[in-house]
């Protein structure tokens, strides 16, 4: 076999399992000469001689010369031995094979085929991502969970108290962000556990990526570094788009498990042309149609319906307050309970994203008043293209009359008018169902083992949920046990 390669450039070799090897080649007389960049931490163990493609070449553009276009015929493996340094007069000496696994460091940065990509943890450059970050997430049609703004705060108020690390993966393309994952480090106990950087409210977890690029080789690349290189036990994402990329390459992974994918209803607004014949094509809600909750109401007093601007600090915070005092009740009565709703974190994280951007708000909150009072809210993030909602509250004194409702169907009707889709998220409730005419997609929550450490503790929680609800190993259960790969959540 016949192989050519440009002296001075990056390569990349796949392998079956994603295996990832950076060298950079050179040919001398007929035999290729093969060096591993990297330092002691990098270059961790040899691998077996790789099986390479059938023709290799640089990337395309890349400066060759007269030694660079002559073909060399590799023969066997060329056994190199390197001597790096560690410490100051201390040396390590690796006996090289054909390739040599590279792992990257927190901070660390690799270039592969003309992609650079780095693991930020480190907060100041995490935070001055902020203008690169937005112009991809303009440039991919990015929803609200994707936005800078979405995961800094997230990082301030939620998973830097709780003691986090940051573990954002990144991939840079001719010196231009292409590619955002948004991911945090914790310790549970004995493990560390990768999950996305949100709240724990039922967010999306997805990868920004840049719709010009390579979305497959960019997810795979993400995805090797955040098993390889983020020192984590266990991946934990909850709904992760079963159509994805990311779902299809994790969920072939050894003893990665699934919980049942969820329906989430999508209102699919900007292809509407008018309002009122959409309307009429839903039929009815709790046997009534759009405007008959509010004639209705109408007719006992005042009502009042207004977007709150992101400039009156003090008035969203009080709304907070006040919408999620009125969720909890209902999530008592309704037996649906989370720890992020009595969060003082997730509290904090509201109000910040509702207010920290004016000019460009990353949420919303919708208000109705009936005779001046708080009859309903709702809170929606904003996506470039679609709006999510996040959390609703209501005044039970009135809830024969359906606030809850009557404030989602004022928001469907702002989102219209201005131009974006309405995300409901996840659930079956009856109204997302109806607003969304049955439009849904399917997510499910995720966990990947990356370790034989990783795997026991998957194990250990399975047989937890089987035989025990011993409340001393709470944290490790984390919710619904999942079955394996294909099955259904237990």
């Amino acid at each position: 076999m016949r192989y050519r390669f440009d002296p001075g450039v990056l390569y990349t070799i796949y392998g079956n399992d994603l295996e990832r090897f950076v060298i950079w080649r050179a040919n001398v007389g007929h035999r290729t000469l093969t060096v591993f960049l990297g330092n002691h931490a990098v270059l961790k163990r040899a691998v077996t001689p790789y099986h390479f493609p059938t023709e290799t070449s640089g990337p395309s553009g890349a400066t060759t010369d007269s030694v660079s276009n002559e073909e060399a015929v590799v023969k066997r493996p060329i056994i190199l031995r390197i001597c790096l340094f560690s410490g100051p007069f201390r040396a390590r000496h690796y006996r090289l094979n054909a390739a040599m696994d590279f792992s990257l460091n927190p901070g660390d940065t690799m270039r592969i085929m003309g992609t650079q990509v780095q693991i930020v943890a480190d907060a100041r450059a995490f935070e001055k991502l902020k203008d690169d970050w937005t112009a991809l997430w303009s440039r991919a049609d990015g929803q609200y969970h994707e936005s800078h703004a979405f995961s800094w705060l997230s990082w301030q108020h939620l998973a830097k108290p709780q003691g986090g690390a940051l573990r954002c993966i990144l991939g840079y393309s001719k010196s231009k962000l292409v590619m955002v994952w948004p991911l945090v480090l914790y310790r549970r106990g004995l493990w560390t556990i990768l999950k996305s950087l949100g709240p724990d409210s039922a967010d999306y977890s997805s990868i920004l990526i840049d719709p010009q690029e390579d979305a497959v080789g960019l997810t795979q690349l993400a995805i090797r570094a955040a098993m390889k290189d983020c020192n984590a036990a266990i991946i934990r994402l909850p709904y992760v788009h079963t159509d994805s990329k990311l779902f299809r390459f994790l969920s072939d992974a050894k003893s990665c498990t699934h919980a049942e994918p969820r329906r989430a209803s999508v209102a699919r607004l900007r292809d509407i042309d008018d309002w009122g014949s959409y309307c009429a094509s839903l039929g009815t809600l709790s046997g009534k149609k759009p405007g008959a909750l509010e004639r209705r109401l109408s007719n006992k007093g005042a009502l009042e319906a207004r977007v709150i601007a992101p400039t009156d600090r003090q008035t969203i915070a009080e709304l907070v307050d006040w919408t999620l005092e009125h969720k909890r009740k209902w999530a008592q009565h309704a037996a649906k309970q989370g720890a992020w709703l009595y969060s003082d974190g997730y509290r904090d994280f509201l109000i910040s994203i509702l207010t920290d951007q004016p000019a460009q708000p990353a949420a919303l909150l919708y208000l109705i008043l009936f005779d001046g009072k708080t009859l309903a809210t709702t809170i929606v993030g904003k996506g470039q293209s679609s709006v999510k909602g996040l959390i609703t509250g209501f005044d039970e004194a009135f809830s024969k009359f359906s606030p809850g409702h009557l404030v989602v169907e004022h928001m469907v009707k702002w989102a219209y008018d201005h131009n974006f889709n309405f995300d409901f998220g996840v659930g079956t409730e009856p109204f997302k169902a109806y607003w969304s005419r049955d439009n849904a997609t399917k997510y499910a929550s995720m966990e990947i083992p990356v370790n034989t450490w990783g795997r026991l503790a998957l194990s250990g929680k399975r047989l937890l949920h089987a035989n025990t609800r011993n409340s001393q190993f709470s944290w490790l259960r984390g919710g619904k046990a999942m079955s394996t790969r294909n099955g259904n959540a237990t």
